[in-house]
């Protein structure tokens, strides 16, 4: 939004945080905390955002955390999880071809809620492999309140789509079918 439509940083945070407040994308983790980023600013007044582009955000051990941990099972499993795998390799949008602003950013809320179910259901998988590989009888109905709570996919919304899907009982934890 900053780059491709010339959009200043508490312009970008606001829409983060329309985002994050209502509809689809209510209560999920990217818009909070792209609202948060974004309207952040040092002890001078200036947008800590501004100093961070281009780079990946890495946890306080150096580490990237959640991405990688998740792609490395991911491939050790042999699960596909392409959408996990491309939001992090792809941390900025390289997609712009429409001059009007709110087609962009309208696009752009689609584009992330979509890339959030993605990661959602991959994320499922990932777990529903390695439960069965390794014998844990993951409950995932706990999963969910978890990601619910709080973690780098929490989406709000795909827990009304996915009602009580999750029963302790349930065989089938592949989201695909």
């Amino acid at each position: 939004m900053s780059k491709h439509k010339g959009m200043y940083y508490d312009a970008i945070g606001k829409v983060f945080e329309k985002w994050s407040s209502e509809g689809e994308l209510n209560n999920t983790f990217p818009a909070k905390i792209g609202a948060d980023t974004c309207q952040q600013k040092d002890k001078i007044g200036n947008h800590v955002r501004a100093n961070v582009q281009g780079k990946v955000v890495q946890n306080i051990d150096g580490l990237e955390g959640t991405g990688i941990r998740s792609n490395t099972q991911a491939t050790l499993l042999h699960v596909s999880a392409s959408s996990l795998s491309a939001a992090h390799h792809l941390r900025k949008v390289s997609f712009c071809n429409d001059n009007e602003k709110g087609v962009f950013t309208k696009d752009l809320r689609i584009t992330v809620y979509t890339t959030c179910q993605a990661s959602y259901v991959q994320g499922i998988r990932i777990l529903d492999v390695a439960d069965k590989e390794n014998k844990w009888a993951i409950n995932y109905h706990n999963i969910v309140q978890i990601w619910k709570a709080g973690c780098n996919i929490q989406l709000g919304h795909i827990h009304t789509l996915l009602g009580g899907i999750f029963h302790p009982n349930s065989e089938n934890h592949n989201l695909f079918h």
